[in-house]
């Protein structure tokens, strides 16, 4: 039950920004779990959700669920919403977008819009959920037009 963690670990070592085999879904989440709030909140300000920048409110929510997260619970799963805010934390810390087909339908896009590191490229992870699973569809490097996977590609 660890779809969402595996999801995201692929996708960040598809996109460059980890190594492969340098986290696990339990280490992630221990990982961002204990980032600084205060640093995790700067890193979520450059995410905007379907064209729209987070209010002060809901980075607070987003560090405090965030926090929330239990690493010795992880497998058994994480339930994603329209608003995320895993996926926002993800999305500002490693510098990545994600585009997000939540449940096969509603199309929800983070998008990462600060500065990259060193020789960095934009990436964007695709992914699809249904009510009891995610899985990352694809990695595109350098998007010209971030978009969500369409529907058709969703039933694959």
């Amino acid at each position: 039950m660890t779809c969402v963690w595996d999801g995201l670990i692929k996708g960040l070592v598809n996109s460059g920004r980890i190594r492969a085999g340098s986290y696990c879904p339990r280490t992630l989440a221990t990982y961002m779990r204990t980032r600084d709030p205060r640093v995790l909140t700067l890193c979520a300000k450059s995410v905007t959700v379907n064209g729209s920048p987070l209010t002060c409110q809901q980075l607070d929510e987003m560090c405090e669920a965030v926090r929330e997260i239990d690493p010795a619970r992880v497998s058994e799963g994480y339930m994603c919403s329209t608003f995320d805010p895993l996926l926002i934390a993800v999305c500002g810390w490693f510098r990545v977008s994600i585009a997000h087909l939540f449940l096969q339908t509603y199309p929800i896009l983070y998008r990462y819009t600060g500065a990259l590191c060193g020789g960095e490229r934009r990436a964007q992870l695709n992914c699809v959920s249904t009510s009891s699973h995610f899985a990352l569809q694809s990695v595109t490097v350098n998007p010209r037009n971030s978009e969500c996977p369409n529907k058709s590609a969703a039933g694959r």
